[in-house]
């Protein structure tokens, strides 16, 4: 049965509530040196990093929090299972502009034209195509689906959970 490592750094981590009571599951807290989750004993192959907003994924488009976002992206795109799940829908992120719409801590002078988080994002993707972008809709959905990247890691391991 895996053990899922959290990263302690996590705000609102998934549970793994029904994995944990119906199928063996364990997660473990701890800091990690980049993601937010992994597999125990699997090293840094198998690897999620979550976005739980398009605000927060915003932040981190923006220019002064990109260059450690980036950094983070460069010790992803050497982890062979490599996963960016976005607990929202790839039109929230094109729908982004203006000041009113991003994080109160930008600039409101300055604002975003529209299309710059897409266009920014689009970017990150071609930067760094190793890694595996996942739009989720939902918090629930982007559980689940990581529940499934999961199962199907552990099945091309021979260790079917």
């Amino acid at each position: 049965m895996p053990n899922i490592v959290v990263d302690s750094r996590e705000r609102k981590p998934w549970t793994f509530q029904r994995q944990r009571i119906m199928r063996g599951w364990t997660t473990e807290v701890r800091r990690m040196r980049t993601a937010d989750y992994a597999i125990g004993g699997c090293g840094e192959d198998f690897l999620i990093e979550r976005k739980g907003a398009a605000t927060e994924f915003a932040q981190n488009l923006q220019d002064g929090d990109l260059p450690r976002f980036r950094r983070e992206l460069i010790r992803l795109r050497d982890c062979p299972h490599a996963h960016v799940i976005l607990e929202f829908e790839r039109s929230e992120l094109r729908g982004l502009m203006g000041w009113r719409d991003t994080p109160f801590y930008l600039d409101p002078n300055r604002g975003v034209r529209r299309g710059f988080y897409a266009e920014r994002f689009a970017e990150l993707e071609a930067e760094f195509p190793t890694v595996q972008w996942h739009f989720a809709e939902d918090r629930g959905r982007a559980e689940r689906l990581a529940v499934t990247l999961i199962d199907e890691y552990l099945a091309t391991q021979g260790n079917a959970a």
